[in-house]
């Protein structure tokens, strides 16, 4: 059962307090609500999974998913000691470009998000198990158009992520995926 890991083919974040600038290349990814209504973040990612361009490993066809989650490591946390947020992951619903995506360019993304994990004061990584969506990427069942990523949008909570431009490699965010 091999195991391969992918840096995000995209990430970047959208702001609603700066509804038109683009922030592609930031080194932070960033959810939630930063300093009051209207200040509200979130974060978009793509993976590619099996064409040679996105990585020198590709997942072979006829593969079995087994396992899939995105890892993410903390930049910055001001969530209050004691208190938690769920941090969000939807499954986008239509492409979107880094260099043009805005708040008020964002992408559709679903309803209801695949996977919510608590998120409380620490630093460190976090772990997020997308195994059925990244299945459904792989077999095509689902458009693979990336991730969205929300935190708690009604208080001041802001949580920053490293992205792919964080000078240290070891922090961007991995999509590890376990498969035979």
């Amino acid at each position: 059962m091999p195991n391969i890991f992918f840096a995000p083919q995209a990430n970047t974040y959208v702001a609603q307090y700066y509804p038109t600038k683009k922030f592609n290349g930031s080194p932070s990814l960033f959810v939630s609500r930063f300093k009051g209504t209207g200040d509200i973040y979130r974060s978009l990612l793509r993976f590619c999974l099996t064409t040679p361009e996105c990585s020198s490993n590709n997942i072979h066809g006829g593969a079995t998913i087994n396992e899939a989650y995105l890892r993410l490591t903390i930049a910055r946390n001001q969530i209050p000691v004691g208190s938690v947020i769920n941090l969000n992951a939807y499954q986008v619903l239509q492409s979107w470009d880094p260099a043009k995506v805005t708040w008020n360019k964002q992408p559709l993304f679903g309803a209801n998000p695949v996977v919510s994990i608590p998120v409380g004061a620490s630093l460190g990584t976090l772990e997020m198990n997308l195994t059925n969506l990244v299945r459904g990427w792989f077999d095509g069942s689902i458009p693979n158009v990336g991730l969205l990523l929300t935190g708690n949008e009604t208080e001041n909570r802001l949580l920053g992520l490293y992205s792919s431009f964080a000078p240290n490699i070891n922090f961007w965010p991995r999509l590890y995926i376990n498969y035979s």
